[in-house]
């Protein structure tokens, strides 16, 4: 942990990200006392409180904070992520670092609510959409975010809950089956959810699990959605797919999104295109693994203009290795799809090596036409 603490010390001027390697939970709560120790400044208690926070996705992981500062003399922001404190000015403001924790403001306001009436709240903005309702439940959703862990697992819990219940669409019978239109606060709960989302994005895949998950298993698909619920998600989804690119949660988002089945919310390619540029390298490469389950599933569903789409997309944003993996992916896709899918488009957006590997594929289709076209592109 020292070694790490002077590391960072060390680390190159200009405002170069520092690099801290994969930490657990027992690693940052040492480096969080030793920072404390060295009277280090804001900057790297903001670099370790993020950490931490990201973290504290389990009621678990925030038990062992608790036990932890109750056990040790620990730096004040440490108590207040506990929740263990109140906020205050000692430590560097409330838990995000902007001071909203002091003095009685609507930070303090949000914490003397209780979860039965974050509840009530979020059912009247399912079924009614009033906007004052959706930015006061928006308001103390990310506000409790600051507060503490605590607070901000109990809000991703409440939010889930109302994802896990249906509650923001309407059951409805057809001549098809049983199919879900969007009720009238919707958009309205997807809007607080993307909110809080980007607020605690460490709790951004277990909201997307709740999102999607509670319609798989079913007669149900995301393409089987009302249309207007159809639009919606795939406005949360492409909001989402931001939120986990900033956040350095891209991969994880696509696997939960593979795992449910509900590819066809990934139909928003251009925000699709935007999260995988604005990813490190290394992250690119696990999101276009992610993004080759997803292509096969795509092409299972027949949705051939969303995976050409995508992969199009895709393609120009990512860096050679990624693109290969692409590659990989469309390889293995059925001789059908990859007729369809390897177009002069796709070749113009590759890189020399990716080129190369496509050609390689269109070249065991057999189609002598198709091949010289790509020699042409």
């Amino acid at each position: 942990a020292v070694r790490r603490l002077f590391l960072r010390l060390y680390a190159l001027p200009g405002g170069a990200r520092f690099d801290w390697g994969s930490l657990d939970l027992e690693q940052l709560l040492q480096l969080a006392l030793l920072a404390d120790m060295f009277m280090l400044g804001p900057a790297v208690v903001d670099e370790l409180r993020a950490l931490l926070r990201s973290a504290l996705r389990t009621s678990e992981a925030i038990e062992r904070l608790r036990h932890f500062c109750t056990s040790l003399e620990t730096p004040p922001w440490l108590a207040r992520l506990a929740g263990l404190a109140n906020g205050g000015a000692a430590g560097g403001g409330s838990d995000g670092g902007d001071g909203r924790g002091s003095g009685g403001g609507p930070t303090d306001l949000a914490s003397a609510v209780e979860p039965a009436q974050i509840r009530e709240l979020a059912a009247t903005v399912c079924s009614t959409g009033e906007t004052s309702a959706a930015r006061a439940l928006r308001g103390i959703a990310v506000r409790r975010s600051t507060l503490s862990s605590p607070h901000a697992l109990e809000v991703a819990e409440i939010l889930c809950d109302v994802l896990r219940s249906k509650a923001h669409l309407q059951e409805e019978e057809t001549v098809r089956g049983s199919i879900y239109k969007a009720a009238d606060g919707c958009g309205a709960f997807l809007g607080v959810l993307v909110g809080f989302a980007c607020a605690c994005p460490m709790h951004l895949a277990s909201l997307a699990r709740a999102m999607y998950f509670p319609l798989a298993g079913e007669h149900l698909a995301v393409h089987r959605l009302g249309s207007c619920a159809t639009a919606q998600y795939r406005d949360a989804t492409a909001r989402l797919l931001a939120a986990a690119a900033a956040a350095r949660e891209l991969p994880e988002l696509l696997g939960v999104i593979s795992e449910s089945g509900h590819v066809e919310a990934l139909e928003a390619a251009p925000a699709f295109a935007e999260a995988l540029a604005a990813v490190e390298e290394g992250a690119q490469v696990e999101a276009c693994r992610a993004l080759g389950k997803i292509m096969k599933q795509l092409g299972e569903l027949g949705s051939i203009r969303a995976l050409r789409s995508l992969i199009t997309a895709a393609m120009p944003q990512v860096s050679e290795e990624a693109q290969l993996e692409l590659c990989s992916a469309v390889c293995g896709l059925s001789p059908d799809l990859r007729h369809q899918l390897l177009t002069e488009p796709l070749l113009r957006a590759a890189g020399p090596a990716a080129q190369l590997a496509l050609c390689g594929a269109l070249a065991r289709l057999g189609d002598s036409r198709r091949v010289r076209a790509a020699a042409t592109a």
